[in-house]
């Protein structure tokens, strides 16, 4: 049992730490998954609820142009982290640029700032266009307000800005230089560098910008491209013509000479798709789109910058004292694929080189991932180890305990129940087999005349010669019950003088040495033949007829149950008969045998017994014959309402309630209205369900079909505990333990007997303890004697039910049961 203590331990730790490490992975996933860190910062820099201030950020293009995510990222660290908010309005100079725009554009923002009357501490404007306004504007709109600009390309516009006392910022560094010297470096051939340039506000800054380097850098010729002055298809034209020699620099491309309109990633792909050379661009727009590369603005830095300058500002600083910063942080980018593309040496580039589209391997890019991952398949391992431990257990277990109820532990061979269950299997699968039932002649007087020591040894050394007797003709036995054997031969048609039989015979010819004495038997043999009619209870049945008319004979023979043998039909006739005016005249009663808790040694329920009136059959004769007659759901219908019943009496006279189990036939599976009927009376005599258990055979929890799994479904609906009776006789497998829906387990009373004796108890022990690990309780039935009681006791048993507390009691006196001995 230590052994059993340690896996218990083992699996016990095994499937915690699992579930730890799984509970930990999904945590880790779902953080890498919603809360990735390369966006929870900007997810949680959140307005601030109670700003300081609130400002204006004027906007020259659209929140869709490629770089107002960057510019955002830094407003809103700038800003928000020194408790300022802003409102943002968009003048979208790249589709509406004209004076008559700019125009409107005018009336719209002064008719919203009047209807919306906002003030604002101070603006902040993106870019060329939006400063521009702001100068034209500023005493109509912004009169005494302070205003900083970023991203300012027209370097004389920036400076005529910051003459005025209320205005301050930073100019965009073009960074042409420093993509020129990359550029000349990666492509040692040229000796031309071409511009690409618009009419537009920013295009005309970017010219001037471009051929203001021709003093710099005197060996190259430097050459425009105005797509304002051409078509789309003049521009393409010219884009082809250019070879390895150029230098292409891609600065802005808005519109062509026919008015037409474009995008940056569209010119991007014209540029592209037109042109076998690497195209440059010094600024971020179009980056990872097909440019190999260049240096640029860090608008995030920049914006974040002019953020803090307005928060400094409106802290108290002089903003007339605040000069011009000119001179920023760039960024350097390439696309891996382009510069590989063009096989250009990467080791010519700035150590701080940033690459976009670069391949990235696999862990590398998911190792949190990966990670995360590891960690939930260990758990899961963890997890699958420890009930792969638990199965081991709940196997064993299993294996032992089916050994176990299949076979008679005293002489080695298979039980009733087994034979049972082998013979079912067989008429099921519509094989033609015999049934021998051996009964040893006069075993009786042999255990008076030499005692019960020599009796059993007698027993065992037969049971022996028979066990190998069956084993050499691959016949089938079983002991039946005390001296009484079983034999089954398939396929096969047995007479009084078929060789099984005589085999038989011949046995015990032979007298058999038992200690000092010399003992010789016969037997009587009752064959039977099966038919297509046949069934397990049939065949028992007609076998013990044939078998007590080889008795009556004179012993020593055997008989074959034929249509003569009419006493044996005439007795079923009899029953079933018994049984229908029960039925038909209120001919039932119930006895209810006492439950009684372990521990407290007091009443906790009952079972429910049924009997005949006036009559001393036993419930062992009539049942059957009710099942094989197709009335016990009546007699189940009728049992049902004469215990809920009972329970409504005891209550009217005051007497407390217990639970009462009832007995329910698998062969009741077939009586689809049971279910309604229990609620009926439930209601009826206005009994709470959870005094009514109902006791279900094994054979029925293991029956996969949907009749079974639906009246489960309904009985637990209803609140009604389910109880497996007979437990350890029937399929005996403690692993689908774990996923019937039974509530109590009854031992049955043979395993008591087998097992509840010295050197063998700790199996009850184990059966007890595993019962309880599957969350279940266990009642012992058919304990008649003190010390199993005590014993059982020890061992954790729940409930015990048996004559050493009571007989099944009429309900006068069950109701007033209570334990007379000592506690």
């Amino acid at each position: 049992m230590d052994y059993n203590k340690g896996k218990i331990a083992l699996r016990n730790f095994l499937f915690a730490f699992g579930i730890i490490l799984v509970a930990f992975s999904v945590s880790f996933l779902i953080n890498i998954a919603i809360l990735n860190p390369e966006t929870d910062v900007l997810e949680q820099m959140l307005e601030p609820s109670k700003p300081d201030f609130k400002v204006l950020f004027l906007d020259s293009y659209s929140p869709t142009h490629s770089s107002y995510p960057s510019q955002e990222e830094g407003l809103k660290e700038g800003l928000y982290s020194n408790n300022i908010s802003y409102d943002v309005i968009y003048m979208d100079t790249k589709n509406y640029a004209s004076d008559e725009d700019l125009s409107a554009f005018h009336d719209y923002f002064k008719e919203r700032l009047l209807r919306s009357k906002k003030t604002y501490s101070g603006v902040i404007c993106g870019d060329d266009a939006a400063l521009k306004f702001a100068l034209d504007f500023q005493e109509e709109l912004f009169p005494g307000i302070p205003i900083v600009f970023y991203g300012i390309n027209n370097i004389n516009l920036a400076n005529e800005a910051v003459k005025n006392p209320l205005i301050t910022g930073f100019s965009e560094a073009t960074y042409l230089d420093e993509t020129i010297e990359q550029a000349s470096k990666l492509l040692p051939l040229a000796t031309k560098v071409v511009g690409i340039f618009d009419e537009t506000a920013t295009g005309l800054g970017d010219k001037a910008t471009f051929f203001s380097f021709e003093d710099k850098f005197p060996e190259f010729t430097f050459i425009g491209l105005d797509t304002s002055l051409m078509t789309r298809e003049e521009f393409g034209n010219h884009l082809m013509k250019l070879g390895n020699d150029v230098i292409l620099i891609y600065l802005t491309a808005f519109e062509d000479s026919e008015g037409n309109k474009y995008t940056i990633p569209e010119s991007v792909k014209f540029i592209i798709d037109h042109t076998a050379i690497p195209v440059f661009r010094n600024y971020s727009e179009g980056h990872g789109q097909g440019i190999v590369g260049g240096t640029m603005m860090n608008f995030p830095e920049q914006c974040r910058m002019a953020g803090e300058t307005m928060n400094r500002v409106l802290r108290g600083e002089d903003i007339s004292k605040i000069p011009l910063y000119t001179e920023t942080s760039g960024i350097t980018t390439y696309d891996w694929g382009q510069v590989k593309k063009f096989g250009l040496d990467m080791s010519l580039l700035p150590s701080k080189t940033n690459f976009v589209n670069r391949p990235v391997k696999y862990f590398q890019q998911y190792k949190a991932f990966v990670f995360s991952v590891c960690l939930f398949l260990l758990g899961i391992i963890l997890i699958f180890i420890a009930m792969m431990l638990n199965y081991s257990m709940l196997k064993s277990a299993e294996v032992r305990l089916q050994y176990d109820v299949d076979h008679d532990l005293s002489l080695g061979t298979f039980n009733r129940h087994a034979a049972e269950h082998y013979l079912e299997s067989e008429l099921n699968n519509k094989h033609h087999i015999a049934m021998l039932r051996i009964d040893i002649d006069n075993f009786k007087t042999l255990n008076e005349t030499y005692g019960h020591a020599v009796g059993d040894q007698y027993l065992h050394h037969a049971a022996g010669l028979l066990k190998r007797y069956a084993e050499d003709n691959n016949y089938y036995l079983a002991r039946y019950s005390g001296d009484e054997f079983i034999m089954f031969v398939s396929e096969a048609n047995v007479l009084k003088d078929s060789p099984a039989v005589m085999g038989v015979h011949e046995i015990f010819k032979t007298p058999m040495t038992v200690g000092m004495e010399s003992l010789k038997s016969t037997v009587s043999i009752g064959l039977v033949n099966s038919d297509i009619n046949s069934t397990v209870d049939s065949m028992f049945v007609n076998s013990e007829i044939a078998k007590s008319s080889a008795k009556e004979h004179g012993k020593n023979t055997a008989a074959v149950f034929t249509s003569e043998f009419e006493e044996s039909a005439r007795t079923v006739n009899i029953t079933r008969t018994k049984v229908m005016n029960a039925i038909e005249k209120g001919g039932f009663y119930m006895v209810y045998q006492p439950k009684v808790d372990v521990q407290t040694r007091e009443l906790v329920g009952y079972e429910a017994l049924v009997r005949i009136k006036d009559d001393n059959i036993s419930p062992a004769v009539f049942i059957p014959v009710a099942e094989q007659s197709g009335l016990i759901s009546q007699i189940g219908r009728i049992t049902t309402e004469l215990a809920i019943r009972q329970l409504a009496e005891w209550r009217e006279q005051g007497i407390e309630l217990h639970p009462i189990s009832i007995n329910y036939s698998s062969n009741q599976i077939n009586d689809a209205g049971y279910i309604k009927f229990l609620k009926g009376l439930l209601k009826k005599y206005d009994i709470d369900p959870k005094y009514v258990e109902i006791e279900i055979t094994e054979g029925l929890f293991m029956e996969s079909t949907w009749q079974a799994g639906n009246l489960f479904v309904q009985f637990q609906a209803m609140g009604i505990k389910l109880l497996m009776d007979d437990f350890g006789t029937g399929y005996s497998s403690l692993s689908y333990l774990t996923y019937i829906p039974v509530d109590i387990l009854k031992l049955d009373r043979s395993l008591v007997v087998n097992y509840l004796v010295k050197g063998k108890d700790a199996f009850i022990r184990d059966v007890i303890n595993l019962t309880h690990d599957l969350g279940k309780k266990m009642v012992i039935e058919g304990v008649e004697e003190e010390w199993q009681f005590e014993r059982l006791k020890e061992f954790g048993a729940d409930v015990i039910q048996g004559y050493y507390f009571s007989k099944p009691l009429p309900p006068e006196d069950a109701c007033r049961w209570t334990w007379k001995g000592s506690k």
